[in-house]
């Protein structure tokens, strides 16, 4: 499902000042937020929508979080 849904916006967001930022998309519009912090992004698709369904990803890296490992970096 990554794959699909960052193609997208590769173009758009993934850019080297946004590197480490969260983006989050709202999967039913289209709609996306970023941010340095996911929970401020998600919000902010909240607000405009309240039943939102979100998906997020930490720019530039594999995963957008992770516990006791170091994130690993997919854009150079």
């Amino acid at each position: 499902m990554r794959n699909s849904i960052i193609k997208e916006f590769e173009l758009e967001v993934e850019k080297p000042e946004n590197i480490g930022k969260m983006v989050i998309i709202d999967v039913v519009t289209g709609d996306y937020a970023v941010d340095d912090n996911g929970l401020i992004a998600a919000h902010l698709l909240q607000a405009k929508h309240p039943d939102v369904a979100l998906y997020d990803i930490r720019i530039g890296y594999k995963a957008s979080e992770a516990l006791g490992v170091i994130l690993e970096r997919t854009y150079s």
